[in-house]
Order: C-alpha cells, then sequence, then structure tokens
C-alpha cells in the first residue's frame, strides 16, 4: 500500500498537480468513503409517517469535514428532502430505504464531479503544443466475469462504443476516401456492433432508456423491468434470455457483444441507475468552505 501511495504521488507530481490538489483528491475520496459506512434507522414523524434518522453519526461528521460542509446540514439532507411547489416549500421525511438511495446518488454525484475534475486536469498537464499528433487507442476493456451486473453493462457498452469509433475511422471512413480518390483497395470484412448499440441506447426501447423509464415509475422493480425487456427484444437476435430461466435466475438476460456473449444479472439493476441528486444535497455540496469542492457544484 505504501508503495502504491508513493506511485499517487509521483503521478500527481508528474502532472504538475498543487498540493492543495493533491490533498483536496484525498480528502474528498476519503469522505466517499465515510459516506458508504452511515446507515439509518426508522424514525417516527408527525402524522405517523415513517422518517429516518442516523444509526452512528461519527462517519457522517467525518465525511463533512472533508467535504467542508457543516455536519448539521449534511445530517439534515441525508434524513429529508424538500420539494417546492409554487411559493411553498414542503419537508419531506425518507425513511431508511429512501435515505440510502440519496446518500448513494451523493457518493455517486461526487465521485463522478470528482473523477471528471482529474481527467480535466490531466488532459490539460499533458496537452503541450497543439499540432499533429500521434495517439493510441485503448479498446481492450471489455468484462466477462461468472456474475455480470450494471457495472459490467456499462463497461462493456463503452467498449461497443468504442469499437465503433474504431471500425468507422479504420474502415468506412478510409474506404470512402479510396472510393472518393478512386483508389484500388481490397475491402476489409469486419464486425458491424450497430444492432448491439441499438438494443442498448436507442430511443425509446433501448436497455437503458428502459431501466431509466422503469426507475421513474412508482411501482417499478427489476423483475417488472426484466419482463418489459423480454416483450420487447425477443426476436431482436442479439438480446438472449433462457427459455427455461423462470427456473433458475429469472433476472438474467445475454447480450451478444462483438466482444462474445455475457450474461447480465438484472437484480440490481435498478438500485444501481438510481442517481437522481435532491436539490437540497446539491445546494450543501455548493456551500462547501473547500474551493474546489464547491466548484463541483455551481449555481445552475
Amino acid at each position: 500500500d505504501a508503495s502504491d501511495l508513493a506511485e499517487v504521488h509521483s503521478a500527481f507530481d508528474a502532472l504538475n498537480f498543487s498540493s492543495d490538489e493533491k490533498e483536496w483528491a484525498f480528502r474528498t475520496t476519503a469522505a466517499i468513503l465515510h459516506l458508504g459506512n452511515i446507515s439509518f434507522k426508522k424514525k417516527s414523524e408527525k402524522g405517523s409517517v415513517t422518517g429516518s434518522s442516523i444509526a452512528d453519526t461519527k462517519p457522517m461528521k467525518i465525511a463533512a469535514d472533508f467535504l467542508g460542509v457543516k455536519a448539521s446540514e449534511l445530517e439534515h439532507v441525508l434524513c429529508y428532502r424538500s420539494i417546492a411547489v409554487r411559493s411553498e416549500r414542503s419537508v419531506i421525511p425518507l425513511d431508511p430505504e429512501k435515505a440510502r438511495d440519496g446518500l448513494n446518488s451523493l457518493s455517486k454525484q461526487i465521485y463522478g464531479k470528482m473523477f471528471d475534475f482529474l481527467v480535466k486536469r490531466v488532459n490539460d498537464s499533458i496537452e503541450g503544443r497543439r499540432g499533429r499528433f500521434i495517439g493510441i487507442l485503448d479498446i481492450f476493456g471489455f468484462e466477462i466475469f461468472e456474475n455480470n451486473s450494471f457495472e459490467q453493462l456499462c463497461i462493456n457498452f463503452a467498449n461497443e462504443k468504442l469499437q465503433q469509433q474504431f471500425n468507422r475511422t479504420t474502415f468506412k471512413e478510409e474506404e470512402a476516401l479510396y472510393t472518393s480518390e478512386g483508389i484500388k483497395f481490397q475491402h476489409i470484412e469486419f464486425i458491424d456492433n450497430q444492432k448491439v448499440l441499438n438494443l442498448i441506447e436507442k430511443k425509446p426501447v433501448g436497455v437503458l432508456l428502459m431501466l431509466d423509464e422503469e426507475c421513474l415509475v412508482p411501482e417499478g422493480s427489476n423483475e417488472k423491468f426484466m419482463n418489459k425487456l423480454e416483450s420487447q427484444h425477443s426476436r431482436n437476435v442479439k438480446f438472449q434470455t433462457d427459455k427455461h430461466r423462470k427456473m433458475h435466475n429469472k433476472l438474467a438476460f445475454e447480450i451478444d457483444h462483438y466482444a462474445g456473449i455475457v450474461k447480465y444479472d438484472s437484480s440490481q439493476f435498478m438500485e444501481k441507475n438510481k442517481d437522481t441528486l435532491f436539490q437540497d444535497m446539491y445546494d450543501v455540496c455548493a456551500s462547501s468552505s473547500d474551493h474546489l469542492t464547491a466548484a463541483l457544484f455551481p449555481d445552475m
């Protein structure tokens, strides 16, 4: 671990990260880890409404300190959300399940925004002089495990997009250029993965769009999502389900990717896809005393 940390520090230094930026990156990562240690318990609210409270406030206070926000404000937005209707604002208690969903969304948002910052910062450091360059596109990050969930679908979808970009640039555009200039060439057959991309992302019934839609339905569930998916894509050659799936894993489906067939377990797809950040949480992060954290949440 010590050698890995030293290597990270060395990389930061090579990319001209300042001491404040390095410290902030470590502090923010630690905050996300401590957010993950927060647990909720039921709390009775007015009108027999079930709310929640934080079982142990220690990890919450540590996270608040690392994020540069007030612990009392962070605690409030984790257990309540406010809704503005016309000129009236209502505060709604969150039960433990909804509080956990909100916490997970907050952690994802902070991590995602920090990642975007680091990518931009790295690009700025290595940009160098503008002009001609030689680039390397690494597209071999495809994942096929014994158990594949939402993370693997996202990763494999990204690789399908990269593969399509590679095909378009290397084959389609080059052949079009040769044809326009009258250059003789031998056509190269390649796998066109557009059908797979359509299955995953095309409106209105791509897998990811149907998942987003199911997450918005009040009574949505992974089971209903799976049934809709099978009903919509049962005739798609790139989509498969085991005809005996209800006897085994009823929430499993397969996609025939360019790199091979992958079986996905959709039992946690909805939970992992929910990332709506409540405005109250956004505002608390935007009020951070740390200028780098506050910059991740600009005025909307």
